[in-house]
């Protein structure tokens, strides 16, 4: 995902990027949301978004998947104005941020952390917006997907804590 998205930004030929990845899809209201957001000059030209409580596939797993994360976002105490991890699943950013910060690491070659790491070079130069009114549908995996994921993700965000010696709150806990 880091190369696409690489690629993506350098041959776009517009000033805002919209990231979403393969496993969403847009809710109605959400490109209006990003457009109303970037209207405003004054706005921080980075946007977070949020995933709907409707999963795209249902079963138990991804339902209670869905929940965990539409709630997690009500119990963060920096949203809806702040965030401190830029969530590709659905977000907007200016396109001369991405080219400031020199991309995603193309060092990461599967969809692990390379967000996390991006996010954390992302905020030392500017703070990142949230909206609820920006969301997806998910096509989360079940409970056994869910827990793999994070499996082998974890050797992934210790690394990220060992080069920051602290972890990143976006997403993931200690």
């Amino acid at each position: 995902p880091s190369v696409a998205r690489n690629r993506g930004v350098e041959n776009s030929r517009n000033d805002i990027i919209v990231f979403l990845d393969s496993d969403t899809v847009l809710e109605e209201s959400t490109l209006a949301a990003i457009k109303e957001h970037f209207v405003d000059e004054k706005k921080v030209r980075c946007v977070n978004g949020r995933c709907s409580m409707r999963p795209i596939t249902r079963s138990l797993g991804t339902i209670y998947k869905a929940l965990i994360e539409f709630t997690w976002h009500n119990h963060k105490p920096e949203l809806p104005s702040r965030s401190i991890c830029f969530n590709t699943r659905v977000g907007a950013i200016d396109k001369n941020l991405v080219l400031k910060i020199g991309g995603f690491d193309e060092r990461f070659k599967k969809a692990d952390v390379e967000d996390y790491e991006f996010s954390g070079r992302l905020v030392k130069i500017t703070p990142i917006d949230a909206r609820n009114d920006i969301l997806v549908r998910h096509d989360f995996p079940g409970v056994v997907g869910t827990v793999r994921s994070y499996w082998d993700r974890s050797s992934k965000w210790v690394d990220l804590y060992l080069d920051e010696r602290k972890f990143q709150s976006g997403g993931s806990s200690a």
